[in-house]
């Protein structure tokens, strides 16, 4: 039996708390300097302007849409439109509904000049550029958000990758991790930067541990379960194999997914790929990237085989798979909010599809690129269940919450169950039989609607007690336009 031990661990608060506090402003300092080059600053900013929302209007800040580099640098004008929303909370609101309707148009939009130096409050609410609707909170009723925060100290997390990729999956991870009690342990090919990322972690309330290895990443991914004795903890009741582009968007349903499951048992719980080619060609087993979820009595079983499971080889999940059926009798769990997102270049037909959030998604920085700092961000102020949650406007304008403003051609109005199909497949091209190889894990499907008009968000910021977010044009009928979004928390 082949074994490894973590080779670092996070400085102990009460002996280190000055260096901690230093390294998180000398690493504050860095990171938003890198991301503002990057053009992502705003999304880090969510993070660590504040750990409690509290004061600020809800009014246009022109200087800060300049800030967040989603225009072109040459631009002298945007044009701009802001809506204000507001939750209302309410006991036993209905969180799986397909859309909320909203009594009110999308505003319109004005050309709005970029003068340095200006005062925009009074640019926008001068006569020539008059917004009338940007002080104007409309409400929206959502279910209550819990007061108290979930207790995830009985999940260990393991996820192979580099030092790099790590610090790049850390503003992720806290969406998600941080201050609950779950503990991630990543198993990485280089020592170097490995202190100034647990220390970042620290920062972030997140319970990191890291240990080295020069061996290949499916077998890092792998070796947690040799590990897994000196990894878990007497309250460990589950090993979650991830990548470093898992992502979860609502802890409270994960581990509520989980409670559904005898911890005392063994349990092997994941989800497929939403491609039926690709379970028909590599079988039954739960895909990493959704999150692979074995409980505490099933990974003992596999540290007793580890060395024969290890010899077989191939991809981590898939050898996990084989490990346990060919060791045990434990069968696949399928959980259908777990996805893998084997969809290739656009998804937004998933996310905008209104179904129940998802517990997991995956490839969201390599397959796509979506900002899912910037997209969970608008939990702040309204709780997880808003996001992704979708409002139709009066005018057919649909906003699916931290991702889109889209019009569709066709009317289409978000009543029925049926996503739209606007991913490709491995081909690049569509199928003749549209998305039936999708049916099993997507379907109802419809067609995709080439000609609808659609906003993506592209930055988040929190300012007080509001959370601001900018969708910028995704087609050619309203270039250099900019719609503002912003959230006040009541």
């Amino acid at each position: 039996m082949t074994s490894m031990t973590p080779l670092f661990s996070p400085p102990r608060r009460w002996s280190v708390a000055v260096l901690v506090v230093l390294a998180g402003l000398f690493y504050l300092a860095f990171d938003l300097s890198f991301l503002s080059h990057r053009g992502l600053a705003s999304t880090y900013l969510t993070h660590i302007r504040q750990s409690e929302i509290s004061g600020s209007a809800c009014v246009a800040n022109l200087t800060l849409l300049q800030s967040l580099n989603i225009t072109r640098p040459d631009q002298k004008s945007v044009n701009y439109a802001q809506l204000c929303l507001a939750p209302s909370f309410t006991a036993g609101t209905e969180q799986k509904l397909s859309v909320q309707q909203l009594d009110i148009d999308l505003p319109e939009l004005r050309s709005i000049p970029f003068e340095v130096g200006s005062d925009t409050s009074s640019i926008l609410s001068s006569s020539s550029h008059d917004l009338d609707t940007s002080s104007v909170q409309h409400s929206v009723a959502l279910p209550r958000v819990p007061a108290k925060r979930p207790d995830a100290s009985h999940i260990l997390f393991g996820v192979a990758t580099t030092v790099k990729r790590l610090n790049d999956s850390l503003p992720a991870f806290r969406h998600w991790a941080s201050g609950n009690g779950a503990r991630i342990h990543a198993v990485v090919e280089s020592s170097e930067g490995v202190q100034e990322t647990l220390q970042r972690a620290e920062a972030m309330d997140i319970k990191l541990d890291i240990s080295e290895s020069t061996a290949k990443m499916d077998d890092r991914y792998f070796s947690h379960i040799a590990m897994f004795p000196s990894l878990k903890s007497p309250n460990t009741r589950w090993m979650a194999f991830i990548d470093d582009d898992t992502f979860f968007l609502s802890m409270p349903a994960l581990i509520q997914m989980l409670d559904r499951y005898d911890p005392s048992q063994p349990h092997y719980v994941g989800g497929l790929s939403e491609n039926s080619d690709q379970v028909a060609s590599w079988g039954l087993w739960a895909y990493g990237g959704a999150g692979v979820f074995l409980s505490t009595p099933l990974m003992d079983e596999l540290y007793k085989v580890y060395d024969e499971c290890f010899a077989v080889g191939f991809t981590a999940d898939w050898r996990i798979s084989q490990c346990i059926y060919q060791h045990t009798t434990t069968k696949l769990s399928w959980e259908q909010s777990l996805h893998q997102m084997d969809l290739a270049m656009d998804q937004s037909g998933f996310y905008e599809s209104g179904r129940q959030l998802p517990l997991s998604i995956h490839h969201w920085k390599s397959w796509i690129h979506l900002d899912v700092v910037a997209m969970a961000t608008v939990s702040r102020v309204c709780g997880v269940e808003c996001v992704l949650k979708r409002l139709r406007l009066r005018d057919g304008w649909i906003l699916t919450n931290g991702f889109s403003i889209v019009q569709y051609s066709n009317g289409w109005s978000g009543q029925d169950a049926t996503v739209e199909r606007t991913w490709e497949s491995w081909d690049g091209k569509h199928n003749q039989s549209p998305g039936a190889n999708f049916l099993h894990s997507l379907g109802p499907l419809r067609a995709k609607d080439e000609k609808k008009r659609s906003y993506r968000l592209k930055a988040a910021s929190v300012d007080g007690k509001v959370v601001r977010q900018f969708y910028v044009s995704h087609d050619n009928v309203e270039p250099n336009s900019v719609i503002e979004v912003c959230w006040h928390a009541s």
